[in-house]
């Protein structure tokens, strides 16, 4: 009996260390509800990477945990910004939060929705928006295995690094509507469109005078 106690004491003292993961399924299971309890009792840190904010409750919570204390980061897309009249993210920044831009410019967009709070990952499908965790079909889940933890860490820095600098866009040169005709163009310092181009009148007498002229050359010159 005693022995049985001993094991019993030893499994409830050590089940905390062992890692686990919730899953919330929205509008199901309210995970704006379940969101808002880690921001809320966070105590150290949080870092978030989200592509968008535009509910207005758990935009306050950042700002209060920030208010707290707690070192808070947020990186963001700064298409979203520009488009999004709603988007929450200046608010945090008038806030004094800490916000990082994925510049526009670059390729591609920061579409990431996962958040570090004190320890465990919460991540998912679910944009944090009104729609999001009331009415669309997302999932999220919370995680606090340490080797999960430190990849979404390590990645975090990696996207705080790739809003200061990194390869543009590339933007395609537009090539000239006109470009050197062949050789009996050429002789005659003509200009053709290129074949992509729809041709003016213009350019069809051009091209009418160009076949003229080879057809004199040939009778007068054999």
């Amino acid at each position: 009996m005693k022995i049985n106690t001993l094991l019993l004491t030893i499994l409830v003292l050590t089940l905390p260390c062992f890692p686990r993961t919730q899953v919330f399924f929205s509008p199901d299971d309210k995970p704006e509800k379940a969101l808002l309890k880690q921001l809320r009792s966070a105590h150290d840190r949080i870092q978030l990477a989200v592509y968008g904010l535009t509910n207005k409750k758990i935009t306050q919570a950042i700002i209060d945990a920030h208010n707290r204390g707690l070192n808070v980061q947020v990186v963001s897309d700064e298409s979203y910004i520009l488009s999004d009249r709603y988007n929450k993210i200046e608010m945090l920044k008038e806030h004094g939060v800490e916000t990082f831009l994925y510049p526009e410019k670059k390729s591609g967009i920061m579409h990431n929705k996962f958040a570090l709070i004190d320890g465990q990952v919460w991540t998912g499908s679910m944009n944090w928006t009104q729609s999001g965790v009331r009415r669309n079909q997302e999932n999220c889940m919370l995680v606090d295995e340490q080797a999960v933890v430190s990849r979404y860490e390590h990645q975090f820095e990696v996207l705080k690094q790739r809003c200061f600098g990194g390869k543009k866009r590339r933007r395609k040169k537009r090539r000239s509507p006109f470009t050197r005709g062949r050789q009996h163009a050429q002789e005659t310092s003509f200009y053709t469109l290129d074949a992509d181009r729809k041709p003016t009148t213009t350019h069809k007498l051009q091209s009418g005078l160009n076949g003229l002229l080879s057809a004199l050359r040939k009778r007068v010159f054999g």
